[in-house]
């Protein structure tokens, strides 16, 4: 009787913490804030503890009138920022057509001319490419940064719930998404695009230099890595997170049955109050998962959107170029284009594996119940 009075103060102990963090409060939502400060991103609550709290409260209002128009107030800031570069190429695109088609130069200094004009166009063209990719880098850092900090509180949660197995099995995973996949997208991926954009612009402005096989090489390169890695990482997180959350059902059943059956008269009252303890815990992880969802989703967005008004900016000044510019500049500004969409599908790349992350730990712990 000793034995099975103490199992009962021991559940009753441990129960305690798991009521105490159901709030919003007992979360540390300042060293979150802290881990955004270096990062723009859109949040409908303005911050990350008014979001938790308007999910704990079950008053989370996704506004989609407001999310459009922060969209567009996005796009049309970085449609603002592009004008001057598009100025500049359009610029250089009509000297190149005049020095080529009204013969004002002749000889060697026409081809120096129309040389000198094709770099300038590739490095105007390139460096607005280049900073495009380091503002993209710079998002999937700050999702990394982000997730370092709410990963850790996820799994004490799932743990305080009674989630073992989920919590010791998803961990190694999220080490392999903050520091190993973002590690591959930013230092292997990215520059692997660079180089396919930098090598295609030589062979442009050098067409004999027969360069476009080594540009496609890379390209397929990254396109492949990008495939393989992404495929590998959403395996892997699926299949620990199915295993961890059988085993989890298993332990805490058979705990709750061992109570029910041991524990005379109280047993079955005991095992509903662990019932209730663990979904109260489980409702505050699901809670922070969401919320890390929607603060990962409000990151990506504006690297997306100011990529996709950047191609569609590209693509109207190449139909308006066409008509009297060569199939350089329109070749260049393409081949700018095709880099562009390899950058915002490892972005799309990183962000579904955040969700599918997130998305399983938001759920983790269901079975326990």
């Amino acid at each position: 009787m000793k034995k099975i009075l103490f199992i009962v103060i021991v559940f009753l102990v441990v129960s305690v913490p798991v009521f105490a963090v159901y709030d919003a409060e007992s979360i540390d939502t300042q060293a979150l804030e802290e881990s955004l400060k270096e990062t723009e991103y859109y949040n409908p609550y303005g911050s990350v503890g008014d979001l938790l709290r308007a999910i704990l409260e079950n008053r989370l209002e996704l506004d989609g009138s407001n999310i459009l128009e922060n969209i567009l107030q996005i796009l049309f800031s970085g449609i603002r920022q592009a004008i001057p570069t598009l100025a500049s190429l359009l610029c250089i695109a009509i000297l190149l057509s005049v020095i080529e088609n009204l013969k004002i130069l002749s000889g060697k200094t026409e081809e120096m001319a129309l040389l000198g004009g094709k770099i300038i166009f590739c490095i105007v063209l390139f460096t607005s490419f280049f900073s495009t990719v380091q503002e993209a880098k710079e998002s999937l850092n700050g999702i990394s940064v982000f997730s370092q900090t709410l990963m850790p509180i996820i799994i004490t949660l799932l743990a305080a719930c009674g989630a073992q197995g989920s919590a010791t099995s998803m961990a190694p995973s999220m080490a392999m998404l903050s520091s190993t996949l973002i590690g591959i997208v930013s230092y292997i991926i990215f520059p692997m695009i660079l180089a396919a954009c930098a090598v295609s612009a030589v062979n442009s402005v050098l067409p004999g230099s027969k360069l476009s096989g080594v540009a496609d090489m890379f390209k397929s390169i990254a396109s492949w890595l990008m495939g393989g890695i992404f495929t590998v990482f959403s395996a892997v997180i699926a299949i620990q997170g199915m295993v961890a959350g059988a085993s989890d059902g298993i332990s805490i059943k058979s705990i709750k049955y061992a109570i029910n059956s041991s524990v005379p008269i109280i047993g079955g009252s005991v095992s509903e109050s662990l019932t209730m303890v663990l979904a109260s815990g489980i409702f505050l992880k699901s809670a922070a998962g969401i919320s890390g969802i929607i603060i990962i989703a409000g990151i990506l967005l504006l690297p997306v959107i100011n990529i996709c008004g950047y191609i569609l900016l590209l693509r109207c000044f190449n139909a308006c170029v066409s008509p009297f510019s060569d199939s350089f500049v329109t070749g260049c500004v393409r081949n700018v284009c095709d880099c562009l969409k390899l950058v915002m599908a490892a972005i799309f790349g990183v962000g579904v594996l955040y969700f599918i992350y997130l998305g399983i730990l938001a759920g983790a712990g269901s079975s326990l119940l």
